[in-house]
């Protein structure tokens, strides 16, 4: 019984991490990690301290089971259930009615959602603008894959909040020039008048519009003004879908995507580009920027007093 208990955990970490591999490429090796670090945990506190693991099913035990899913606190527990299960099912270790039977049991527990931060990471900004999020097997996915990327980048490089994308006109928007007006403009406010725009957002607006003449008046994003839930329709592309969640620390909404720009902005240039932003938002107040730097300053004050400790 230990050799097979123990042969059960060496499989995990390689033939189960190879099906992982097979099953989704969309897999990150955190995300593997994860599923990985929960069965280690499920099988050093739950099946270690049973008397008889003989087979394929007793490691599935629904009193085990419940117990991990109820005290687990990972927002990964149940999939990595899920994924094993599937994986001995694949391999023929389990028969088809009790693959099910025990499928049926996993749908009784909800996944537990990792609490949800106020900010985003680095990591994070790398995931939403890498190429992980191209869809290319239909039109209708990739083009809106597409008008995601373009709303996340002109909310990341220019502060626009939702009012600000369903209000935006072709007339600011300049594709010869290449400069996107500053919705925020106020002469008395003393912030700039334009931003240049940068090579990837020219492209998203050429790939989804084309470069036809359009009216002044037009609104760039149309299709969505009309829908208050449409950006986060849009969103669900991220927070509604397994396969990217898994992927990043926190649920994404605009305005985090801001505050959480400028804190890691101030965190690299150590407080210098607050001007920055000052010249964005102009003398006006605003909720992101005073929440990003109430947290910078929460962090200083934390280094500081680590520093002198």
């Amino acid at each position: 019984m230990e050799k097979f208990k123990g042969y059960i955990f060496n499989s995990i970490r390689t033939d189960f991490s190879k099906y992982l591999d097979f099953k989704d490429r969309a897999n990150t090796t955190d995300t593997k990690k994860r599923y990985i670090d929960d069965l280690e945990v499920y099988i050093e506190e739950h099946l270690d301290l049973r008397t008889l693991v003989e087979d394929y099913t007793d490691i599935f035990n629904k009193s085990d089971v419940k117990a991990f899913l109820t005290s687990r606190k990972s927002a990964t527990a149940k999939f990595a259930l899920s994924n094993l299960l599937s994986f001995y099912h694949y391999n023929r270790r389990i028969s088809d009615s009790f693959y099910l039977e025990i499928k049926n049991e996993l749908k009784k527990y909800k996944a537990k959602k990792s609490k949800d931060m106020d900010f985003l990471s680095d990591k994070d900004f790398i995931f939403l603008f890498s190429s992980g999020l191209e869809s290319k097997e239909y039109d209708t996915e990739k083009n809106e894959t597409e008008l995601l990327k373009l709303v996340l980048l002109i909310s990341y490089n220019y502060m626009f909040e939702q009012t600000h994308l369903f209000n935006l006109t072709w007339g600011d928007i300049d594709l010869e020039n290449r400069t996107i007006r500053n919705l925020r403009y106020n002469k008395a406010g003393l912030n700039q008048d334009k931003f240049n725009m940068s090579q990837e957002i020219y492209e998203l607006l050429v790939s989804l519009f084309g470069l036809s003449k359009r009216e002044e008046h037009e609104y760039v994003f149309e299709n969505l003004k009309d829908n208050k839930n449409s950006i986060n329709n849009l969103l669900g592309i991220l927070n509604g879908r397994q396969k990217n969640y898994l992927k990043l620390s926190s649920k994404v909404n605009l305005q985090k995507i801001i505050r959480s720009r400028i804190l890691l902005d101030l965190i690299e240039s150590d407080g210098k580009a607050l001007i920055n932003f000052y010249k964005i938002f102009g003398l006006t107040k605003n909720t992101q920027l005073t929440t990003a730097i109430k947290e910078y300053l929460v962090l200083e004050k934390s280094k500081m007093a680590n520093d002198f400790g």
